[in-house]
């Protein structure tokens, strides 16, 4: 074989291995992330914080909108801004 095949054929199994190895490596941390995330929960849970962490959105509810007052307002807008209309 020529060298410059017998170097494509050492960077294809190159790239294959460290593939294999790198996807291995993301695996193990999305793992580990994973289990940290579950215990701080956990935690939160047996400090009885977590309920007042999500008692703290309900209470942060947006107020509704009202679309008839929301089109009256902006046709009152446009009729200060272009009095003659269009």
């Amino acid at each position: 074989m020529e060298p410059v095949t017998l170097t494509a054929v050492a960077t294809a199994i190159a790239t294959l291995l460290l593939t294999k190895a790198l996807e291995k490596t993301g695996e193990n941390l999305g793992d580990a992330a994973w289990q940290q995330s579950r215990k701080l929960i956990e935690q939160l849970r047996h400090k009885n914080k977590l309920p007042l962490l999500s008692n703290a959105t309900q209470a942060n509810e947006q107020q509704r909108l009202d679309y008839g007052q929301a089109l009256l307002t902006c046709s009152r807008a446009a009729e200060t801004a272009f009095p003659g209309g269009t």
